[in-house]
């Protein structure tokens, strides 16, 4: 409880990022392949419920700077309550647990570990049905970007 008392990062991204990037390398020194690891960023653990919101946008960030598939643990964690959630206890945080679990995965997390496995299961599935209409329904401009 006492581990968001005092976080202290002037850019929680980055330092996540060089942290985890000198754990790779550890690891790479042991003789195992990058390609075997998913590199959780912590969710909760020691940071501001402003910055674990950060790190669950930024998954794509972390993914592409660290070389590795992300995973985002945001289930039922009490930065949720901090920044929204009606639900008080972890139990109660179901709906807003699955909506970090989608938007997770819409930046780029490549796992997200969750308690309510059914809920996001089917909430992940529609927003990858409507991403995929979305993306189809929008042309590409000049600029090979989509447009709004």
């Amino acid at each position: 409880r006492t581990m968001q008392d005092n976080p202290q990062y002037t850019d929680v991204v980055s330092e996540i990022v060089d942290y985890l990037k000198q754990r790779l390398d550890s690891l790479a020194d042991q003789g195992i392949d990058p390609n075997r690891v998913s590199l959780d960023p912590g969710i909760g653990f020691g940071k501001t419920a402003r910055q674990s919101a950060a790190l669950v946008a930024s998954s794509a960030a972390l993914a592409e700077r660290s070389g590795c598939a992300v995973l985002i643990g945001a289930s039922r964690k009490r930065f949720l309550a901090a920044i929204g959630s009606r639900g008080t206890s972890a139990g109660e945080r179901t709906l807003a647990s699955v909506t970090a679990a989608v938007l997770a995965a819409a930046h780029g997390a490549a796992v997200v570990r969750v308690h309510d496995v059914a809920a996001t299961a089917e909430a992940l599935e529609v927003g990858a049905a409507i991403e995929l209409e979305w993306a189809r329904a929008r042309p590409l401009t000049r600029s090979g970007r989509r447009s709004f």
